[in-house]
């Protein structure tokens, strides 16, 4: 039991260092994505067939900007590894994960 708490407390405290919101200007949309630590951060995203794109660190935050015309499925990839943020909304994948959705309308 003692183990399973501690790996519990273990993931609390990692997401509570990650912090994943966006801003959306007329029909541009800006990820932010605050990840201390990440060494390379990639964004794939359904407008492009999933193909990676480098997510470049401003000022402190891994930043991308986005076409905000319709909606699209994402996730990322830190440091290797797929990373899906805390994200309003999600939907399971073809491959048994999640993707995070983005909806102009909503």
């Amino acid at each position: 039991m003692r183990p399973l708490l501690l790996m519990a407390g273990c993931l609390l405290i990692m997401s509570a260092c990650t912090a994943h919101y966006f801003k959306v200007d007329e029909n541009v949309l800006t990820l932010y994505l605050d990840k201390p630590g990440a060494q390379k951060v990639f964004l794939a995203c359904s407008l492009d067939g999933f193909q990676l794109r480098e997510v470049p660190k401003v000022e402190g935050h891994w930043t991308i900007v986005l076409p905000a015309m319709a909606s699209f499925r994402y996730f990322y990839i830190i440091d290797d590894n797929v990373y899906l943020p805390g994200c309003r909304m999600r939907e399971m994948d073809d491959f048994g994960s999640e993707n995070c959705i983005f909806d102009p309308r909503m």
